[in-house]
């Protein structure tokens, strides 16, 4: 090869080294853009779930809030279903005494109603002897004491004797 041809060749590799630098200053260019644009759109990323994660830990706080103050409602109000079973079970035991009482109670003015209507058919029949006897008596001495009654002695007296 002649110094000429070595010269062309190195020329014009030189030239095709400044075109792909070229090329490459440029695809290097395109490429730090792409990434910037990318971590740009990273960061406004970042930046929104950065808000929803503080929006949702405010929210899980709420809800923490939220859900210790139902379990305190849950407890009162088991506390409470606890003070009225008891209380039922107070009244219905309660109740069944007082059923019973008045059970007796019934069964005794049952008996007593029979033993007052047994009373009454003895004093009724009492009475009445009573009276038919009262009335017996009243007849006798109405008849002895009467003025139209003959004396014992005379004759109409041994004929109206019985």
């Amino acid at each position: 090869m002649s110094v000429l041809s070595r010269r062309c060749g190195a020329i014009l590799y030189s030239s095709y080294s400044w075109l792909g630098f070229q090329n490459n200053n440029h695809h290097v260019t395109e490429k730090i853009a792409a990434l910037e644009k990318e971590k740009r759109e990273l960061a406004d990323r970042l930046k929104k779930e950065s808000e929803t994660t503080d929006k949702l830990k405010k929210a899980s706080t709420e809800l923490s809030v939220a859900r210790a103050a139902a379990q305190a409602a849950v407890s009162d109000l088991n506390d409470k279903v606890a003070s009225l079973t008891e209380d039922r079970n107070l009244l219905e035991r309660e109740t069944a005494k007082l059923q019973s009482q008045l059970q007796l109670e019934k069964n005794h003015r049952g008996e007593a109603g029979a033993q007052a209507k047994e009373l009454q058919g003895t004093q009724i029949s009492s009475s009445f002897f009573i009276h038919r006897r009262f009335s017996a008596l009243c007849m006798e001495e109405m008849y002895l004491y009467s003025p139209l009654r003959p004396n014992p002695g005379s004759r109409e007296s041994a004929v109206r004797s019985p």
